[in-house]
């Protein structure tokens, strides 16, 4: 297993203290500083409710992690079912080894079990493994309750302790992205532009081989080349075909953006060159109200004299 968990170290960085000291707080320490200040109604939270729920984001993170990565896949040396990814949560996310990593972290030192700090409960693998579930909760709550800014560091763990069980090496960056949704993003930006895609299935004789050919293509109404792929894993190529749109528009406005400087606005499309009027409207009309504006203050300050 990693003997180093440095390169997470930003997890026990929080912009909040105090969700980091919630996190680190267990009930029993709670109790004993809330019946011994009882005269000075002092509030101390625990960490019971963030470390049940930074388990939930352990589990949706590690199961997220594989279907990034296009797996289970049948052909995959390790991981060819889902039952083999099960199979490695149980071996990698137990609480012997999320101890490991508070340990490595330096939680031992600073979760707060009592105020005396009995070196059993300090010391107990399970105390620990729910320190660091309590931190990932917390840490969910302070990066204002966004995924994504978590994922990272997330990632970089599972990363590095699959391939460190499994001598896997997974993309030493993974970089997450959504083809199809950011093409359609665009298009809702744009609805000008009108697309058919066109999906076939089919079998593919060569031996050996998995028996299923998937096929996109992605036709624009009135523009651009169809864009087609296929291949055997239909998500991946349902990806590369949104990737290609992508970047087929962006090629083709660069394109239009060469071709129209220095001409007369006449000759544009009808829908950039209303834009261009409309714009021109909204300044003309600035200007007009501006002129009334200064004509009002001129009157009104010839009045007062």
């Amino acid at each position: 297993m990693i003997q180093n968990y440095g390169f997470i170290q930003n997890l026990l960085e929080f912009n909040n203290p105090i969700l980091y000291q919630q996190a680190i707080t267990f009930k029993s320490y709670q109790q004993e500083i809330m019946a011994k200040n009882r005269a000075f109604s002092i509030k101390q939270e625990c960490n019971e409710n963030l470390f049940e729920f930074g388990q939930q984001l352990i589990d949706f993170y590690y199961y997220e992690f594989f279907v990034n990565e296009n797996l289970p896949n049948k052909e995959h040396k390790y991981f060819s079912s889902f039952s083999k990814i099960h199979q490695l949560r149980q071996e990698l996310l137990n609480d012997k080894n999320l101890a490991q990593i508070a340990i490595n972290l330096g939680l031992r030192e600073k979760i707060k079990v009592s105020i005396n700090n009995n070196q059993n409960s300090i010391n107990n693998q399970k105390i620990q493994a729910q320190a660091f579930k309590a931190i990932i909760g917390a840490q969910y709550f302070d990066k204002n309750k966004d995924l994504n800014k978590l994922k990272n560091s997330i990632y970089s763990l599972y990363k590095e302790m699959i391939n460190s069980q499994c001598n896997q090496n997974f993309p030493t960056q993974i970089i997450q992205s959504n083809p199809k949704g950011d093409f359609q993003e665009y298009l809702s930006q744009n609805p000008e532009l009108k697309y058919q895609v066109i999906y076939e299935t089919e079998k593919n004789i060569l031996i050996d081989q998995p028996n299923t050919i998937h096929k996109f293509q992605l036709q624009f109404t009135n523009m651009l080349q169809p864009i087609i792929k296929q291949g055997e894993q239909k998500k991946e190529v349902e990806k590369q075909l949104y990737l290609d749109a992508i970047k087929q528009i962006k090629n083709q406005n660069k394109q239009f953006i060469n071709e129209t400087q220095g001409i007369n606005n006449s000759k544009l499309p009808g829908q950039i060159r209303n834009n261009l009027q409309f714009d021109t409207q909204l300044q003309e009309i600035d200007s007009i109200l501006m002129q009334i504006s200064n004509q009002n203050f001129q009157n009104q300050k010839a009045r007062q004299t």
